[in-house]
């Protein structure tokens, strides 16, 4: 995105008299948090943000996690299901089960074969 379409974003923001603004998280607003952060900035206008990154870039606070310690602990658990870890925990996510031998237990590197195998 372009220095003018920001400054448009300002122009409007005024127009409309914000006071304040929160922008979620998604790919493209990540790729420019440097520009919204200068927008919080030079229209002095609080801002809130859904990671850690857009803080460091000079938004005003974030609600979110903090993306490297986030891929950092995953690291961590792909790395203990690729050492075939057994949790007695339901695994939820992607909707996906795999077959077990018990109900109590699952096995994470049959859900981790079925991620890779499907693409999911």
């Amino acid at each position: 995105m372009g220095r003018s379409l920001w400054l448009a974003v300002g122009k409007s923001f005024k127009t409309a008299g914000v006071q304040a603004f929160v922008v979620a998280g998604d790919p493209v607003f990540f790729n420019e948090r440097d520009q919204l952060a200068q927008l919080a900035l030079h229209n002095r206008l609080p801002s809130m943000f859904s990671q850690r990154e857009y803080t460091t870039a000079g938004g005003l606070m974030s609600y979110g996690e903090n993306l490297s310690d986030f891929y950092y602990r995953a690291a961590a658990f792909i790395d203990k299901v690729f050492k075939g870890a057994v949790w007695k925990a339901p695994f939820i996510s992607c909707g996906l089960r795999a077959s077990t031998t018990s109900t109590d237990k699952f096995d994470f590197a049959a859900v981790a074969s079925t991620l890779l195998r499907t693409g999911k």
